[in-house]
């Protein structure tokens, strides 16, 4: 999966995404696999993430990732 240090380059087909579009689109795909490029030791690789699903207060489905952004990095490394 993920390590720490990965750079997420493209989230969904969003090139350089900002952590809360990342969260965003992964909430309005739960259970299913969304394709992500991340960068790692100079390579790009491309991998899929599948937001766990979660309901909500009102018995909404969304989708969680389990992963935490380096919010002191920019652009967003997990």
């Amino acid at each position: 999966g993920f390590q720490a240090g990965d750079r997420i380059v493209e989230f969904n087909g969003v090139e350089n995404p900002t952590w809360r579009r990342i969260q965003l689109d992964a909430a309005i795909y739960p259970e299913q696999p969304v394709p992500v490029t991340i960068e790692r030791s100079g390579q790009r690789i491309q991998k899929e993430i599948v937001p766990r699903k979660e309901t909500i207060m009102g018995g909404q489905d969304v989708g969680i990732l389990d992963i935490e952004p380096d919010l002191g990095a920019m652009p967003v490394i997990v």
